[in-house]
């Protein structure tokens, strides 16, 4: 009875094994690009697999792409295209921003001070 058990429980924990690890089909995929991963071991590939919000995976080759394709996956060809990852633009022109929520004039700030307002 015991190694009965066991053996369950081995099966099962494999199906999960197996589970977790299928690649399933992608919802993006972008392909045929210059891809700048800035992981050490490959900082280049062609393509990038994306499933939900995530990276599932990198490819070197786009003959890979076939694996990962669905009935509802949307493919990109980037056309030798550079991408970075995660690059967020987050910067402010403070002249052009306070002008468009009061109008006020920021060209003549010059410190912090000069950004609070006095109530």
């Amino acid at each position: 009875m015991q190694s009965t058990k066991w053996t369950f429980l081995l099966i099962l924990l494999a199906l999960i094994m197996i589970a977790s690890c299928s690649t399933g089909p992608a919802d993006i995929i972008l392909m045929n690009g210059e891809v700048y991963t800035m992981e050490e071991d490959q900082p280049w590939a062609s393509g990038i697999i994306i499933g939900g919000n995530r990276i599932k995976a990198v490819l070197t080759d786009d003959e890979q792409v076939e694996k990962y394709r669905g009935s509802n996956t949307r493919v990109i060809d980037l056309q030798g295209k550079f991408v970075v990852p995660g690059f967020i633009d987050g910067h402010v022109h403070f002249n052009s921003a306070g002008a468009l929520i009061n109008d006020a004039n920021l060209m003549t700030v010059s410190d912090d001070a000069g950004l609070k307002k006095e109530m």
